[in-house]
């Protein structure tokens, strides 16, 4: 057998049969450790992260059992904004009804007249001489006349005045007084269909009694019917003799 003949290009570089290179190998091994040591040694340790959770929430109820709940509670309804926001407000009675008067209707300063003559005369008139004669005669005097009884009356203000009055209260009391006292003036209150439906006591005569029966007889009157729910005014009871017992009513007729 022949051999091949040399073509004269050299052959390969290493040989097939040649060892692995161990010692690459265990250098890049070694590399590997090394970084993994490092890595292990000087690793960064942050700090751990501390949440401080929120308190509890709190609730207190305000009542009134305690004198500092109690003043707060009182404070609060004195501050309320909602009662000075609120858009419900109460019309006055007979608002509209109010005439307009020009300012100038009204006369402030008196306006200046002409001024009187200066008097040249000293020494007063000449008297009339039969007004002297006159002054000189005897006159009887007359006694004065007694004055009549005065009889229970009842005065209403400007709201009833002029409102008609369906039925006339009946001021014939029971009740008796020793001496003369002052009128009873009361805060009456009218429904639209006529009835006294409110009776409060604005000036007392000096005689509770008196006054609460002057209260129940204005229960009893009725005024002429009218478009407004409820009317206010004032109704007066000037009391008359007939309250005086007889025995003052002469005591005080023989004093006059």
């Amino acid at each position: 057998m022949k051999a091949a003949p040399s073509t004269g290009i050299p052959g390969p570089l290493l040989d097939a049969h040649e060892r692995f290179p161990w010692f690459l190998f265990f250098c890049v091994f070694l590399s590997l450790l090394a970084h993994a040591g490092s890595f292990l040694v000087f690793q960064v340790v942050y700090p751990q992260h501390v949440s401080v959770p929120p308190p509890p929430p709190q609730v207190q109820l305000l009542s009134t059992a305690t004198p500092q709940y109690e003043a707060i509670m009182n404070w609060v309804d004195a501050e309320d904004p909602a009662l000075a926001a609120s858009a419900h407000s109460v019309r006055p009675a007979n608002l509209l009804e109010v005439l307009y008067q020009p300012s100038y209707a009204v006369q402030r300063t008196a306006p200046r007249g002409v001024p009187e003559a200066r008097v040249t005369v000293q020494f007063p008139a000449a008297r009339n001489p039969l007004a002297v004669i006159r002054s000189a005669e005897q006159h009887s005097t007359a006694a004065p006349a007694s004055p009549g009884s005065l009889a229970t009356r009842l005065i209403l203000s400007p709201p009833f005045s002029n409102r008609a009055l369906a039925q006339l209260p009946d001021l014939a009391v029971s009740v008796r007084t020793a001496a003369p006292v002052e009128p009873s003036r009361y805060l009456i209150g009218v429904s639209d269909r006529g009835e006294v439906r409110f009776v409060f006591l604005q000036q007392s005569s000096g005689n509770p009694a008196l006054d609460a029966a002057g209260a129940k007889a204005l229960t009893r009157a009725t005024f002429a019917a009218q478009a407004i729910a409820v009317s206010w005014g004032h109704a007066t009871i000037a009391w008359g003799d007939e309250v005086i017992e007889e025995e003052a009513k002469s005591e005080i007729q023989a004093r006059k």
